[in-house]
């Protein structure tokens, strides 16, 4: 498959601030399934000072300074991307997970050890009595990883319903859990969450998916949105994309931005700016099959 992805994030602030600094996270690195052409990060007005580089998690990063007074900023992200269809390996032929959380606790390849970064709670994952639960009620003693990574989010699909206006960025998985209502990032978080807390790496990751209009209706430009997803450690297979919002495992409609331990990790645009004003945000996103 191939995709063209257009990232526009634009803030306009009340009074004029005479500087700003940012770290943007929004170009993909190539993966054996990801391919990326065409690239371009536009950014309004132009920087004095612009470094990119690849952080602890090999993401992308662009760290940028802009020392004129404006009272816009704009920052927008092109490419293209070719996607290679996922080999994932059937549920029930994947290790029982008390064998990979086993191996979690005593790692037997480099592979392994690398993979227990995303092992250990962060402030956004961590699971509570309650979380714990609701992990444990889909790993019975038998089960395989992947079996039973696909119950949970199977039940989270039918316990928690997707409400743009649930939560907000700074949420963290007891509130989904208590109002049953949450965006992706509470989906990924939560999901993140019980499969730590049973001992299994998982790591947060934040990209596009491609959206589909309602039947009869066209496809308006800029109405896609960022989407995140969980990344689940299996040995012998390797990492596993699971979508808790969709309750799916991943295909050809997901494209990869960057991985961290959470959110947090990650957000496609943080800074500061010097002034006194407030600012808006406004964020439009377009993923186009071609």
């Amino acid at each position: 498959m191939k995709y063209k992805v257009y990232h526009r994030t634009f803030y306009k602030y009340t009074s004029r601030v005479s500087s700003c600094h940012n770290l943007a996270c929004l170009q993909p690195s190539h993966f054996w399934d990801q391919d990326i052409r065409n690239e371009s990060l536009s950014i309004l007005p132009k920087p004095s000072f612009i470094k990119s580089y690849k952080d602890s998690f090999n993401n992308r990063r662009s760290y940028f300074s802009i020392p004129e007074e404006h009272d816009e900023l704009e920052i927008i992200s092109e490419f293209t991307v070719y996607l290679k269809e996922k080999n994932y390996p059937i549920p029930a032929l994947t290790p029982t997970w008390r064998e990979v959380a086993a191996n979690s606790l005593k790692p037997e390849s480099s592979e392994s050890v690398k993979a227990n970064e995303f092992l250990y709670p962060t402030p956004y994952t961590i699971a509570n009595s309650e979380i714990h639960q609701y992990a444990k009620d889909s790993f019975g003693d038998d089960k395989t990883l992947l079996d039973a990574a696909c119950e949970l989010m199977n039940r989270m699909f039918t316990d928690f319903t997707f409400d743009n206006s649930a939560t907000e960025v700074e949420s963290k998985p007891q509130t989904l859990i208590k109002n049953k209502r949450g965006v992706c990032q509470d989906f990924a978080h939560f999901f993140i969450s019980c499969m730590r807390a049973m001992s299994i790496p998982a790591k947060y990751v934040s990209g596009y998916i491609l959206t589909h209009p309602a039947e009869g209706s066209n496809k308006l430009f800029g109405a896609d949105a960022s989407h995140a997803w969980v990344s689940i450690f299996c040995p012998f297979f390797g990492w596993i994309d699971l979508d808790p919002t969709n309750n799916i495992i991943n295909g050809l409609e997901h494209i990869r931005i960057a991985e961290g331990r959470d959110y947090h990790d990650i957000p496609p645009v943080k800074g500061v700016f010097t002034g006194n004003g407030a600012h808006t945000l406004d964020i439009s996103v377009d993923v186009s099959p071609v």
